[in-house]
């Protein structure tokens, strides 16, 4: 059910948002890295006992840290920003330039597109 040159080219096209994304992702997690050090931790958490509860979460091992920082926020922001994009690019867009009239002009039925471009997604 899946059209193969059709999958392909959605690859190439997407290619190079998802490597800016993900170059992204690798230089916000090595500056969350190196942010964790004992110090910066110890201020950190003297500075919040004075509130009820502790605003970054609990941040006293560095699992902790990335956890509530890199994956409980950056990674599912960004990974939400590619998904609107790439969405909005395979079906919306080309029906505005008008690509989806050529895709559906081929032997390719539009079930085909659409659970290609769905598998895509997924993937």
């Amino acid at each position: 059910m899946i059209s193969n040159p059709l999958l392909k080219q959605t690859i190439k096209s997407n290619i190079k948002l998802f490597l800016i994304i993900t170059a992204v992702l690798c230089g916000l997690l090595s500056i969350v890295m190196t942010v964790f050090t004992p110090s910066t931790m110890e201020s950190i958490n003297s500075s919040s006992q004075n509130l009820p509860f502790p605003p970054l979460g609990d941040i006293s091992t560095l699992i902790n840290f990335l956890s509530n920082q890199y994956f409980g926020m950056f990674a599912l922001i960004f990974s939400m920003i590619y998904l609107i994009i790439v969405g909005n690019r395979l079906i919306a867009s080309q029906v505005g330039k008008g690509n989806m009239a050529y895709n559906l002009s081929t032997p390719v039925t539009r079930t085909q597109v659409t659970i290609t471009y769905a598998s895509f997604l997924a993937g």
